[in-house]
């Protein structure tokens, strides 16, 4: 068993919390109170930044004092730290932010028996008496209704394991699958080996729920896929007035099981509610449900409960954050330009709204980071946003997404890459993540595991466009023409209200000498009801392979909606290679961005 408070080595330093006294080379360093209270806080939160204003609340909680007080602070840290001559970095300066401690740390922690537990700094188990449980992975699963006709009780099931997620995933030293991947298996019907193996976590949380007029119990269980056991169990009876306790207690013994060692700030997370209202909490479950699955109704339905939640609390931050992702998504696929830009500015306020509310909702800054690209194109603004979120949530597979095209567009491909094979690993049952490193890999010309990736999403969802239309333009670089059209001709049966298969199609046709079809192809396209929605590059495209040159260039040159993916087209994708040494292709990246067409669904 473990008491008492660790001890902190790093460089020739120990920082004993216990006797409160820093220690270099075993002889003692002097500190005044709050400079020692500075150097913990800032250990604890060690890797993350810290705002000033949080430092400045809690080393002064009941005194206002000028942030010159801190900087004083800061400075006799420094000067203690750097004593013996070392210009190592220890602390570093994040302007206009905080600051960070940047050193590697081990946390120490003595038993009562003497023995001695270390752990890294990323918190990974690193030595318990040469014993001890290493879980890296973890699936919370929708919890069972016990109810026959439950519906409710359903959402609530969604809901807890929402709850367990959103507080877990804030512990850096686990990675837990999202909400998004594990809603499917609400009402699941496989067993929790099969489901925590398809997932590719090795341990799975689970459990059942049953509401009684204002009364809850929950049963759960922690089970490890590795040792085929029970890790723990726990029963709760509370009533539904206290569920927020209830989400409290189970994430906390979770953790506990799990032998992780928290820093402060992850102890305060899992104890952090952002309402206190239950009416508001089962409105806003209502939303995510309908948010999670991107449909026109569905979004619409996600603003309808997001809404009645902020209705019922006016400062809950993570209904904000939902609702300006729903608009976004809204925004996204509207054909009016003024009903387009009124979708954009509601998203951006509420935004704006969460992170008044609470500055560490990554999923609020990945929102904002959106509108900016998309909107605003303030490039320096949304990487800022998206480099926030990230930096409050290493775990969102959503701002990792979304970063990865933003990075694409402005030419840093490999970077990329990076950022979306760490979404696919947070989020690997994900149709979109799968297609998402299918796009980056196809632009990288790795086509044999960009059609792996494909494969993937199509397996999850068989009809996905994103996956069809991948999986064919990675055929056709292959010169795997007939299964290229096989590809683009079921997308094109099977996504009615896009014109990009069609688009697709008409290139990989011209390309096999099919010409005659492939000019029947451009016609359809500048008939088509749809043609504000035409991409201009493929259309461009088309008229290349067919020794139409003038007529491509005229159409690379048109503006698009979607300006990052036409600067990710016309960066990397491998169908413009043969155009890329014409003298008139660098004049194509002059040509206005002007929003006047519609947004594609491929590549976000």
């Amino acid at each position: 068993m473990n008491t008492g408070q660790p001890s902190f080595e790093f460089g020739p330093f120990r920082l004993d919390l216990s006797e409160r006294l820093l220690v270099r080379d075993g002889k003692a360093v002097q500190l005044s109170p709050k400079v020692f209270e500075t150097l913990a806080f800032l250990i604890e939160n060690r890797g993350h930044v810290l705002d000033k204003d949080e430092l400045i609340k809690r080393l002064w909680p009941d005194t206002f004092v000028e942030e010159s007080s801190l900087a004083q602070n800061i400075f006799q840290l420094r000067r203690a730290l750097n004593g013996g001559g070392s210009n190592r970095k220890y602390i570093e300066t994040v302007p206009k932010r905080g600051y960070r401690f940047s050193a590697d740390v081990r946390e120490i922690m003595r038993g009562d028996n003497g023995a001695v537990s270390a752990y890294s700094l990323n918190g990974n188990f690193f030595a318990e008496d040469e014993t001890g449980l290493a879980v890296q992975s973890l699936a919370v699963l929708p919890f069972k209704s016990l109810e026959q006709n439950g519906k409710a009780e359903e959402y609530l099931g969604l809901g807890m394991a929402d709850a367990t997620i959103t507080k877990l995933t804030g512990l850096r030293q686990l990675l837990v699958v999202p909400t998004s991947t594990v809603l499917k298996y609400a009402g699941r019907r496989n067993g929790v080996e099969a489901v925590g193996r398809r997932l590719g976590v090795d341990t799975i949380l689970e459990g059942t729920i049953q509401r009684a007029n204002e009364h809850v119990r929950v049963t759960v269980q922690l089970i490890s896929l590795n040792e085929g056991k029970t890790l723990w169990s726990g029963k709760f009876d509370e009533q539904f007035t206290d569920i927020f306790t209830l989400q409290d207690s189970i994430s906390e013994q979770v953790a506990r099981a799990l032998a992780l060692r928290l820093t402060g700030a992850e102890r305060r997370h899992l104890r952090k509610r952002y309402t206190e209202n239950t009416e508001a909490y089962q409105a806003y479950l209502m939303g995510l449900f309908f948010w999670n699955k991107k449909s026109k109704e569905g979004l619409s339905k996600a603003v309808e409960y997001f809404q009645q939640a902020i209705e019922k609390d006016s400062g809950y931050a993570l209904a904000y954050a939902g609702l300006a992702d729903s608009y976004f998504w809204i925004a996204y696929g509207e054909f009016d330009a003024l009903n387009r830009e009124q979708y954009f500015e509601k998203s951006r306020s509420n935004a704006l709204r969460a992170l008044e509310l609470d500055a560490y909702v990554a999923e609020a800054h990945a929102a904002l980071a959106t509108v900016k690209v998309k909107h605003d194109r303030d490039t320096i603004g949304a990487e800022s946003s998206f480099k926030r979120a990230l930096a409050v949530n290493p775990n969102c597979a959503m701002a990792y997404s979304r970063y990865t095209y933003f990075l694409a567009a402005m030419g840093r491909l490999g970077e990329a890459l990076q950022k979306v094979r760490r979404a696919q690993e947070l989020d690997p049952l994900s149709p979109d993540a799968n297609a998402s490193l299918a796009y980056i890999l196809y632009f990288t010309r790795n086509y044999d595991e960009a059609i792996l990736y494909s494969q993937r999403a199509l397996a999850l969802e068989p009809n996905f466009q994103d996956g069809l239309l991948l999986l064919g333009l990675s055929y056709e670089q292959k010169g795997l023409v007939d299964e290229a059209i096989l590809q683009f001709t079921k997308a094109k049966e099977t996504n009615t209200d896009s014109t990009e298969p069609s688009e697709l199609l008409g290139h990989v046709l011209a390309t096999a000498g099919q010409r005659a079809a492939a000019r029947k192809i451009l016609s359809e396209l500048q008939s088509s009801a749809k043609r504000n929605s035409v991409h201009p590059y493929n259309v461009g495209l088309i008229h290349a392979v067919l020794g139409q040159r003038e007529q491509a260039f005229e159409w690379l040159a048109k503006p698009y909606l979607n300006w990052t993916e036409r600067e990710r087209i016309l960066r990397f994708d491998p169908r413009m290679d043969h155009l890329r040494e014409d003298s008139r292709f660098p004049s194509v990246f002059q040509a206005s961005h002007t929003p006047t067409l519609t947004a594609s669904r491929i590549g976000g």
